[in-house]
Protein backbone atom coordinates (compact mmCIF):
# COMPACT_ATOMS: atom_id res chain seq x y z
CA UNK A 1 0.00 0.00 0.00
CA UNK A 2 1.36 3.63 -0.43
CA UNK A 3 2.54 5.70 2.41
CA UNK A 4 0.40 7.80 3.93
CA UNK A 5 1.52 11.37 4.03
CA UNK A 6 2.20 13.35 7.43
CA UNK A 7 -0.44 16.06 6.67
CA UNK A 8 -2.92 12.78 6.31
CA UNK A 9 -1.71 11.38 9.63
CA UNK A 10 -1.88 14.90 11.58
CA UNK A 11 -5.61 14.90 10.06
CA UNK A 12 -6.69 11.80 11.78
CA UNK A 13 -4.56 12.59 14.96
CA UNK A 14 -6.87 15.97 15.10
CA UNK A 15 -10.12 13.97 14.15
CA UNK A 16 -9.37 11.61 17.04
CA UNK A 17 -8.12 14.10 19.49
CA UNK A 18 -11.42 16.69 18.41
CA UNK A 19 -13.85 13.55 18.59
CA UNK A 20 -12.41 12.26 22.29
CA UNK A 21 -12.22 16.34 23.50
CA UNK A 22 -15.80 16.22 22.49
CA UNK A 23 -16.68 13.42 24.34
CA UNK A 24 -15.17 13.68 27.80
CA UNK A 25 -14.15 17.37 28.55
CA UNK A 26 -14.17 18.91 30.50
CA UNK A 27 -13.43 15.52 32.82
CA UNK A 28 -10.56 14.57 30.68
CA UNK A 29 -8.10 16.13 28.06
CA UNK A 30 -6.90 13.99 25.06
CA UNK A 31 -3.18 15.77 24.28
CA UNK A 32 -0.63 14.83 22.10
CA UNK A 33 -2.47 12.52 19.65
CA UNK A 34 0.80 11.11 17.58
CA UNK A 35 -0.57 8.98 14.46
CA UNK A 36 2.08 7.15 12.38
CA UNK A 37 1.47 4.43 9.43
CA UNK A 38 2.76 1.09 10.75
CA UNK A 39 2.93 -2.47 8.79
CA UNK A 40 2.06 -5.67 10.84
CA UNK A 41 3.94 -8.58 10.09
CA UNK A 42 1.72 -11.23 10.90
CA UNK A 43 -0.82 -10.04 8.88
CA UNK A 44 1.20 -8.53 6.39
CA UNK A 45 -1.04 -5.36 6.34
CA UNK A 46 -0.96 -1.32 6.89
CA UNK A 47 -2.27 -0.12 9.85
CA UNK A 48 -2.35 3.36 11.45
CA UNK A 49 -0.84 3.23 15.01
CA UNK A 50 -2.21 5.85 17.48
CA UNK A 51 -0.91 6.57 20.67
CA UNK A 52 -3.37 8.91 21.97
CA UNK A 53 -2.10 10.94 25.52
CA UNK A 54 -5.03 11.45 28.37
CA UNK A 55 -5.16 13.56 31.39
CA UNK A 56 -7.70 13.99 34.15
CA UNK A 57 -10.16 12.11 36.36
CA UNK A 58 -10.32 8.53 34.80
CA UNK A 59 -12.99 7.73 36.59
CA UNK A 60 -14.80 9.44 33.31
CA UNK A 61 -13.38 7.38 30.85
CA UNK A 62 -16.32 4.88 29.38
CA UNK A 63 -13.91 2.09 27.75
CA UNK A 64 -16.98 0.96 25.45
CA UNK A 65 -16.96 4.52 24.45
CA UNK A 66 -13.00 4.43 23.59
CA UNK A 67 -13.18 1.22 21.82
CA UNK A 68 -15.43 2.36 19.45
CA UNK A 69 -13.62 5.09 18.23
CA UNK A 70 -12.06 3.54 15.21
CA UNK A 71 -15.16 2.66 13.90
CA UNK A 72 -17.07 6.61 15.11
CA UNK A 73 -14.61 7.81 12.90
CA UNK A 74 -14.48 5.88 9.97
CA UNK A 75 -16.72 8.05 8.12
CA UNK A 76 -14.29 10.85 8.19
CA UNK A 77 -11.37 8.28 7.85
CA UNK A 78 -13.17 7.20 4.45
CA UNK A 79 -13.35 11.40 3.31
CA UNK A 80 -9.54 11.66 3.36
CA UNK A 81 -9.23 8.15 1.65
CA UNK A 82 -7.67 6.44 4.70
CA UNK A 83 -8.50 3.10 4.11
CA UNK A 84 -6.30 1.69 7.23
CA UNK A 85 -7.43 0.41 10.00
CA UNK A 86 -6.59 2.56 13.39
CA UNK A 87 -4.84 0.65 16.45
CA UNK A 88 -4.80 2.65 19.71
CA UNK A 89 -3.19 3.01 22.50
CA UNK A 90 -4.13 5.15 25.37
CA UNK A 91 -1.65 6.04 27.97
CA UNK A 92 -1.77 8.72 30.57
CA UNK A 93 -0.11 11.70 30.86
CA UNK A 94 2.94 10.85 32.77
CA UNK A 95 3.53 8.10 31.55
CA UNK A 96 4.32 9.51 28.43
CA UNK A 97 6.37 12.05 29.92
CA UNK A 98 8.43 9.23 30.96
CA UNK A 99 8.58 7.00 28.29
CA UNK A 100 7.17 8.81 25.01
CA UNK A 101 10.64 7.99 23.21
CA UNK A 102 10.47 4.14 23.83
CA UNK A 103 7.47 4.10 23.35
CA UNK A 104 7.61 5.82 19.63
CA UNK A 105 10.27 3.16 18.56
Amino acid sequence: MATITKDITDQVAAIIGDTLNGWFQPHLNFDPVIVRQRYDDWYGEDYLEAWIVWEGDHDYMDYSRINGLPLDIEPELDELGVGLSVHQHYVAKWEWDLMHEKLLK
